[in-house]
């Protein structure tokens, strides 16, 4: 007969003391939440997780029948998660993985059909309800109900977020798997180099980045400021001069297009790029200093490359089952979908929803938007997308006279919207980290 041990709790350092929210969570596994909360939460910014990457992945989750949950929990100022099944019923588990496993699969060949044509006109359409949003001029009480809206309007883009990402994911790692199975790989990204080379949002902002600092180094004078200033010094050495004011104007350009996004990942505590572009001069001071090149072409190459490669693949494959090179095209095809969704679901959910909620935030705390702590006169926190290029237009609806617009989710007072603010448990000490 063979003795099966008994789990036992890991131990708790004796100076990093945690009170449980529940008695069960202490049989949970909780892991430090570092990828969108690598260092200490500010109590604002755990409400928020909660919401996004809390009750948002678990909307998911339910929506597609997967057999997880998230919870979150902040201890001594820490994020930590714990993701972990819904029952531990095997027959109960197998059920609800077979059903996602339908869902998810379901999803898989029109990812890019149903993000442009559902998604991103969703998100899109809660972007145009902030921008058309009068902040500096909104009275408190107006200001408290569009804070209000703003924390329902977040909750649904993540639910939105997390609709697209479940089958992004999946496609590109089952991809990834089939691939490495039919045909093998001497490294980890074989299967990936038949997703490179396509056009995303994030290239789109990482040209136009690289074409400001073309237009840096077109000016000797502005060259100069990037190269001997600290990058917090740089906005206003460049107002000192006439070449460095046509810069600044230029830099304005970028951040009303791009600089709607948190200086750490999915923060409302941390400042924008409009707010301080430091993280962006800096990007600056180093792009001046690398050679010349062509980001277009090099998207090109990529492309070519993977065409090649991909055609290799077909060719080692004509000797399979019909089954299996239609399965191949067919995940072929999602994860290809996917390495772009991934990107671009980031560009218009993490960075602009986010930057969204801050300015709320900032104005009815009763402080300043964005716009008016930006070092850049004239840089404009609620501009819609005008590039013909990347499609970005953004339709704001308009707001109804009067009385502000309610949020849909039932009986509004201020204790009631206030109280989503509060933290469930306060850390009893400040310590390292763990």
């Amino acid at each position: 007969m063979t003795d099966t041990a008994v789990p036992q709790p890991l131990p708790v350092p004796a100076d990093f003391p945690v009170t449980w929210e529940h008695p069960d969570d202490t049989h949970r596994l909780w892991e430090r939440e570092t990828m969108h909360m690598p260092g200490q939460a500010p109590l604002l910014d755990f409400s928020f997780i909660k919401r996004w990457g809390g009750t948002g992945f678990n909307y998911g989750c339910e929506h597609y029948s997967m057999p997880v949950r998230n919870v979150h929990q902040k201890v001594n100022t820490y994020v930590y998660q714990s993701i972990a099944p819904v029952s531990h019923d095997p027959a109960v588990l197998e059920a609800l993985g077979k059903t996602a496993q339908e869902r998810i699969g379901a999803k898989l060949g029109t990812q890019a059909e149903v993000w442009e044509n559902e998604r991103l006109p969703e998100v899109k359409e809660l972007l145009g309800r902030w921008r058309a949003f009068d902040l500096e001029s909104a009275t408190g009480a107006e200001l408290i109900c569009h804070l209000n809206d703003t924390i329902v309007w977040s909750e649904r883009a993540w639910n939105i977020h997390f609709l697209t990402v479940f089958p992004m994911l999946v496609s590109m790692s089952l991809f990834d798997d089939l691939y490495t199975e039919l045909l093998g790989a001497d490294d980890g990204y074989a299967a990936f180099r038949l997703l490179q080379g396509l056009d995303n949002m994030s290239l789109v902002a990482d040209r136009a980045l690289y074409a400001l600092s073309r237009k840096a180094l077109a000016s000797p004078e502005v060259a100069d400021i990037l190269e001997a200033r600290a990058a917090t010094d740089v906005v206003a050495a460049l107002e000192a001069s006439e070449a460095g004011r046509a810069f600044a104007a230029e830099l304005r350009a970028f951040l009303d297009e791009y600089g709607h996004r948190t200086t750490l990942y999915m923060s409302v505590s941390a400042p924008s790029w409009i707010e301080d572009p430091t993280p962006l001069i800096t990007v600056l001071q180093d792009a001046i200093t690398q050679p010349e090149r062509d980001p277009e072409a090099e998207l090109a190459a990529l492309a070519a490359e993977r065409e090649q490669l991909t055609a290799a693949a077909r060719e080692r494959l004509a000797g399979f089952p019909a089954a299996g090179r239609e399965q191949f095209e067919f995940l072929l095809s999602a994860a290809r979908q996917g390495q772009v969704i991934s990107e671009d679901h980031n560009y218009w959910i993490d960075t602009q929803v986010t930057y969204e909620v801050r300015r709320v935030v900032l104005r009815s705390a009763g402080g300043s938007s964005p716009t008016a702590r930006s070092p850049l006169p004239g840089t404009s926190s609620t501009s819609t997308s005008r590039s013909s290029t990347t499609s970005q237009s953004i339709s704001a609806p308009p707001l109804r006279s009067g009385r502000p617009r309610w949020s849909d989710s039932g009986t509004w007072s201020p204790r009631r919207c206030w109280e989503r603010f509060r933290p469930a448990h306060r850390p009893t000490t400040r310590s390292r980290e763990p």
